[in-house]
């Protein structure tokens, strides 16, 4: 079974975007809401997705976290989820190779459709 870590920091859409995975036969491995535990998570538990928001409490964002994790090894895939959908923050996103970038609101079918095609499903 593969594995999904969550970086949100929104309890709600965190919750919610479990069970909504959950549901749908995804096994999540873990779910953080700052970019250290991110690092720290990722590193542990090495799972084949990261599901990540751009936006977080603590010093790191989701960006700098997953930049951090591919400086470390980390070859697995990632779908930013952002409020942000400015061409800046996309650009930056970019640098560390995601999967997906989708913009909040996320439709859910759109999210599993990436989650599918990121897991070779």
């Amino acid at each position: 079974m593969k594995n999904i870590l969550l970086v949100e920091d929104e309890v709600l859409i965190g919750l919610d975007l479990k069970m909504k995975l959950l549901s749908k036969g995804y096994n999540v491995c873990g779910q953080v809401d700052t970019g250290e535990e991110a690092i720290q998570q990722a590193l542990q538990i090495n799972p084949d997705l990261i599901i990540c928001d751009i936006r977080l409490k603590g010093e790191l964002s989701g960006i700098e976290a997953i930049k951090s994790l591919r400086e470390q090894g980390f070859l697995g895939k990632v779908i930013f989820l952002s409020g942000y959908g400015d061409k800046k923050i996309r650009e930056e996103a970019s640098k560390v190779e995601p999967t997906a970038y989708l913009v909040k609101p996320v439709k859910y079918e759109d999210l599993f459709t990436e989650v599918k095609q990121a897991l070779n499903l």
